[in-house]
């Protein structure tokens, strides 16, 4: 393996454990378990202003989150996503892929939809199991089941 080879599986090793890390994952998906309920079942889901709206707020959080881990290894962007590319490593060229779907709003939509539903899912067996819901009992709650964080 060149030198140059051997820079670029490491910056792809980089990429991989960053995308494992909280400082991707947390952001990640807190936005996305934040902003799903807007988004009801396929059949539901129309494609209002406020998903794309949504959408390019995803694309900023993501845009920015992996803008600061690059400028961190003391790269530009279009480097490490080359060496995704050209990786021998699977898990970045599913990086490479990644990136490219993340403008995607159909993409986006369907992630958000899927996502909504295994919240709604979660809730679910969580009331059956007892009524506990976001910590408290449903039975002893003055609030509203709408008003419960998922």
């Amino acid at each position: 393996m060149t030198a140059d080879a051997a820079d670029q599986e490491l910056t792809v090793d980089c990429v991989v454990q960053f995308l494992k890390s909280p400082l991707w994952t947390v952001p990640v998906f807190d936005f996305i378990d934040e902003h799903c309920v807007c988004f009801g079942s396929e059949e539901e889901a129309e494609n209002s202003h406020d998903h794309f709206v949504i959408h390019q707020k995803f694309c900023a959080l993501i845009d920015e989150t992996i803008s600061s881990f690059i400028e961190s290894l003391g790269f530009d962007g279009v480097t490490v996503i080359e060496c995704c590319r050209k990786s021998s490593n699977p898990a970045g060229k599913h990086f490479f892929v990644y990136m490219q779907t993340l403008d995607n709003y159909q993409a986006f939509k369907a992630l958000m939809i899927k996502r909504n539903c295994e919240l709604e899912l979660e809730t679910l067996k969580q009331l059956q199991m007892g009524g506990v819901v976001g910590g408290t009992s449903s039975t002893t709650s003055s609030s509203s089941e709408a008003d419960q964080p998922m």
